[in-house]
């Protein structure tokens, strides 16, 4: 009697179901939107003028990811390797040489790196950038970073630097306080002279030490940018960037030890108090013209001069005596320069009812960098500072 009570209620379930089935329908919805009032601050719709596609980015089918000023503000970055990739999907840096430059990766090769529509990629450089004087930052992945001439098949990143905007006086003062010593200040004041010229100025000043012993990185910007119209259609753009770095060497970061992987404490370095700090001194000059000639066909070109000077000196370990790590310092010096020239053309046109895009024009450069390495001695294994050459310790 069990059985067939449970035989019903089991077919009673089915039968339900197969009505409920039937009188399913489908209905359509009004168009939802989400909105919030965060979001806007952080999301840039169309990219510089130095990227050349006059278009909104949703437009676009390159794979393009902006990094806002504002993004950089609140996440208290301040130079192009300190957290600003943790922003971008698929991209990497390469751990080389500490802050004095940036290596980015990105679809397994190193990305091209740009600023204002240049290329600057170099050996051991450039400086890695300051975010005072950075407006935002361009990610352009795959072979998209053609759209610039002479990118990389993995993609560029490209540096926009703070330019005058023409309102009336703006400025911000910022200082921060962090661990290990750290005190940066900043200024930005940016204001209208005349109705055709507006100026802006840029200054930063920070001294920082690290976690690991006798490590520091102290830097200086200062960047004057003027902007003149000098007609309705024609605006000329000039900047100069000034950038000085005063580190500790910069082969500290590496830790050696035979007694593994992980063997040493966190403050561990193999670096010495008594060598000379590296010095780089970075100079930027960049002037951009633009001239529309309507409202479909614009002329932009740009001229840009980038040294940068370096001394310093770097370490390594020669070899090992017993429980003893002999340790050689390598002094260097390098002179990096490079000079570009560009011009290129927007315009829209249509055939009938299809809209065209055309981007014509020329790039030119010349990079020129000499280095050398050829002088070193090796530190005295008996007057070592701490633990610094003993591997036993």
């Amino acid at each position: 009697m069990k059985k067939v009570i449970i035989g019903a209620a089991l077919l009673s379930t089915v039968i339900v179901f197969a009505q409920e089935k039937d009188t399913i329908k489908s209905n359509d919805i009004e168009e939802v939107v989400v909105s919030g009032k965060y979001y806007k601050k952080y999301v840039e719709k169309e990219g510089s003028s130095s990227m050349r596609l006059d278009e909104a980015l949703i437009k676009i089918p390159q794979n393009i990811s902006i990094i806002t000023n504002r993004a950089l503000e609140d996440q208290q970055v301040t130079t192009l390797s300190d957290g600003v990739l943790r922003n971008v999907a698929g991209a990497q840096r390469l751990e080389h040489w500490g802050d004095m430059y940036t290596r980015v990766n990105m679809r397994g090769s190193r990305a091209a790196a740009f600023m204002n529509g240049v290329n600057v990629t170099s050996n051991w450089g450039p400086l890695s950038e300051d975010m005072s004087f950075v407006d935002h930052i361009e990610f352009i992945k795959g072979p998209s970073g053609f759209l610039m001439s002479n990118g990389e098949p993995s993609g560029i990143y490209n540096i926009v630097t703070k330019k005058p905007t023409g309102q009336s006086l703006n400025g911000t003062a910022r200082v921060t306080l962090g661990s290990f010593n750290m005190y940066r200040g900043e200024a930005d004041i940016d204001t209208k002279i005349t109705d055709k010229v507006a100026f802006r100025l840029n200054l930063m000043a920070q001294n920082k030490n690290s976690f690991r012993d006798y490590e520091f990185n102290d830097r200086y910007i200062i960047n004057p940018s003027l902007k003149v119209k000098l007609s309705d259609k024609t605006t000329l753009t000039a900047e100069y960037i000034y950038q000085k770095a005063k580190m500790s060497e910069v082969g500290s970061a590496y830790v050696f030890s035979f007694e593994g992987y992980k063997a040493k404490p966190v403050g561990y370095t193999v670096t010495d108090p008594s060598i000379d700090p590296t010095k780089v001194d970075n100079n930027t000059v960049n002037i951009n013209l633009q001239h529309k000639f309507n409202d479909n066909w614009k002329l932009t070109s740009q001229l840009t001069y980038v040294n940068e000077y370096t001394m310093g000196s770097d370490i390594w370990p020669s070899n090992f005596e017993g429980g003893y790590m002999i340790r050689r310092v390598n002094y260097w010096e390098a002179d990096n320069t490079m000079k570009f020239g560009q011009v290129f053309l927007n315009g829209s046109v249509k055939t009938g009812s299809v809209s065209h895009k055309i981007l014509a024009g020329l790039d030119l450069g010349s990079k020129k960098y000499m280095a050398d390495w050829s002088q070193g001695y090796n530190l005295d294994k008996f007057n070592a500072n701490g633990d610094a050459s003993d591997t036993n310790t």
